[in-house]
């Protein structure tokens, strides 16, 4: 389809398999248009020894997320539910910031360990 100088076509997305547009100017180079954030907020998820809790829950419309560790020991992060020191996606040294993949949009959970003190400082942006 031709469409203001663009050529549309379909194409399966990487994550969910469905058909979405890609479009190409008239000189056969691929547009990329992406999603903008517009709103973050920021949450304080206390600290708590010797478990795994949720520091994000899952949210479709998230665009990205980031957390750092402002506690004084180090954390387990896992995109997923039940982090442990054995179930983990990332390590998170005390002080440390992460960025999470703008592809996930799941539950973030923590594992803390043992006379942990302090906050996981936990920003999330939507559109």
């Amino acid at each position: 389809m031709n469409s203001g100088g663009y050529v549309t076509t379909a194409a399966p997305t990487y994550t969910t398999g469905q058909l979405n547009p890609l479009s190409l100017d008239t000189a056969g180079s691929l547009r990329v248009v992406t999603k903008k954030a517009s709103a973050s907020t920021v949450t304080a998820v206390a600290a708590v020894a010797n478990s795994s809790y949720t520091a994000l829950a899952s949210n479709a419309s998230r665009l990205g997320a980031f957390i750092f560790n402002n506690t004084n020991k180090t954390l387990y992060i896992k995109l997923g539910a039940t982090a442990s020191t054995s179930s983990f996606t990332a390590v998170l040294f005390a002080q440390a910031y992460w960025e999470v993949s703008p592809d996930y949009t799941g539950i973030i959970d923590v594992f803390s360990p043992s006379g942990v003190s302090g906050t996981v400082l936990v920003t999330e942006i939507t559109p």
